[in-house]
């Protein structure tokens, strides 16, 4: 395709390969990142929210909603990992097939989170029950998962409407909705917690009830839009065959991504059973911590969105350079969030945690965390980027190779020595030594991708032969061969 000019059109991804790498790059790149971490930061910060708000009614109900996040996680997962299918269905589709696509899209992805709600809600006392949940914490958790699995089939409109956006280059419309969401369910958690505003007070249960009513509100908001993109007709534009052929196509691009995604919160999940079978302070600390992490950790989820067109670019035009010069800003930019994610925590670990909780217990077991764990989490951020250059280069099996080792060689494993060894403090040590082992991982990986990259890009080079009316070729390639 050519513009007015009669140049060939560049695409977005090829002109930051070729531009804004070669100029102004760390600051291009920092700038980005920062932008893409305002929308993550809304949305990662409800779990936060949510939490603060349910320490303030007790251990109890910190402990029970420190229980049930790691399911939630889990289900949230399952959405990432089918928004990312379903943003490259749409974005591949003719222009004129995108309206019953999308349709077709959205409604299935409804089906599916319908039937995950109605199979978990009659299982959940049985699961909260394996995890190690106490009577009373059980009876907490399941108050609260009943109405947080009612708003998921709304959560999934929501989330996989704007994967639907993006994949139509609308990013900010994308956007809107989930940090309106975010934002629309964190100012409704004390009106249903506490009673404001003359309205009975649920407790935990509180914090879902908001959630639903600002999930149905983004439903709604996400029809509306998509509605007036497609005008869509509901009586012509569905049938059985376009449903299953959705299907078909979301399924070979959202199953690597799902089950890569699940990994993380399964093993947090079972970190969480251990934590639940030891004492409630134990497993409150660990979903306090957690939920801190989470946020924290914002800032490098937006660093994997940004450098991944950048990467991808660079390694599609060959440019070996800019593929390090990415790397390169990926490293310092992790290593200066390191030493300053752990400095912050070390330095007000104490008035963090005594914001959410008074119980001597649970603020002695978070204080020791974050002032062990989060410089180790450097490593978390080191996947993160390995994982990128993966997907960058086509090789989604390594990706999920390392993150399944990282999830239950690294992470579950240590940790649950450590609660053998030493107690709480011991696993929270087991955690801490992992992620240090990740470190060298990842490094190691990253350094040996490159050297491959580099040979292949060689081999290439040099067999390569070009056509010139002398017969002469590259590399000194004589002739007679």
């Amino acid at each position: 395709m050519k513009n007015q000019l009669n140049e060939p059109v560049r695409s977005l991804p090829t002109l930051l390969g070729a531009q804004s790498l070669s100029t102004h790059s760390y600051w291009d790149l920092l700038k980005a990142t920062m932008i893409t971490s305002l929308g993550l930061l809304a949305v990662f910060s409800a779990n936060l929210i949510d939490t603060f708000f349910v320490s303030q009614l007790g251990t109890s109900e910190l402990a029970a909603l420190s229980l049930v996040l790691p399911i939630a996680n889990l289900l949230l997962a399952l959405l990432v990992g089918l928004g990312i299918g379903v943003g490259v269905v749409a974005s591949q589709q003719a222009q004129g097939k995108q309206k019953v696509q999308n349709l077709a899209l959205l409604l299935l992805s409804f089906i599916i989170s319908t039937m995950l709600s109605i199979g978990l809600v009659f299982a959940i006392p049985w699961l909260l029950g394996q995890m190690g949940g106490s009577k009373s914490l059980i009876e907490l958790g399941t108050g609260y998962l009943v109405f947080w699995l009612i708003s998921f089939p709304f959560l999934a409109i929501c989330m996989v409407g704007a994967a639907i956006l993006r994949g139509q280059k609308k990013m900010a419309q994308a956007s809107r909705i989930m940090v309106g969401v975010a934002i629309t369910s964190s100012c409704l958690d004390p009106v249903f917690i506490f009673g404001w505003l003359k309205v009975p007070a649920f407790g935990v249960e509180g914090a879902a009830i908001a959630a639903l009513i600002a999930r149905i509100g983004g439903a709604g908001y996400t029809l509306m839009i998509l509605y007036r993109l497609h005008q869509w007709r509901c009586s012509t534009d569905l049938c059985f065959t376009r449903l299953k052929a959705a299907a078909r196509d979301v399924a070979k691009l959202s199953l690597t991504a799902m089950f890569n995604r699940v990994q993380t919160p399964i093993a947090a999940l079972f970190a969480t059973a251990l934590m639940a079978w030891h004492s409630e302070a134990a497993v409150a600390s660990f979903g306090l911590v957690n939920a801190i992490q989470g946020f924290s950790m914002v800032l490098l989820s937006a660093l994997a969105n940004t450098i991944g067109p950048y990467l991808g670019a660079a390694i599609k035009q060959h440019q070996r350079t800019q593929v390090k010069q990415v790397l390169r800003y990926a490293l310092i930019f992790i290593c200066a969030w390191g030493v300053l994610n752990s400095a912050v925590q070390y330095i007000y670990a104490q008035p963090i945690t005594g914001a959410f909780s008074r119980d001597p217990a649970i603020e002695y077991l978070a204080v020791f965390y974050m002032q062990l764990v989060p410089i180790s989490m450097v490593g978390l951020g080191l996947m993160i980027v390995t994982n990128t250059f993966y997907y960058a280069v086509k090789k989604p099996m390594h990706s999920i190779y390392l993150t399944v080792f990282r999830s239950y060689g690294l992470f579950l494993l240590p940790c649950f020595i450590g609660l053998l060894v030493g107690d709480i403090k011991g696993a929270f040590a087991g955690v801490f030594w992992g992620q240090c082992g990740l470190i060298l991982i990842c490094l190691t990986l990253i350094k040996r991708a490159i050297s491959e990259m580099e040979l292949e890009s060689n081999d290439n080079t040099c067999f390569t032969v070009i056509q010139k009316p002398s017969g002469s070729s590259t590399c000194g390639v004589n002739n007679r061969y």
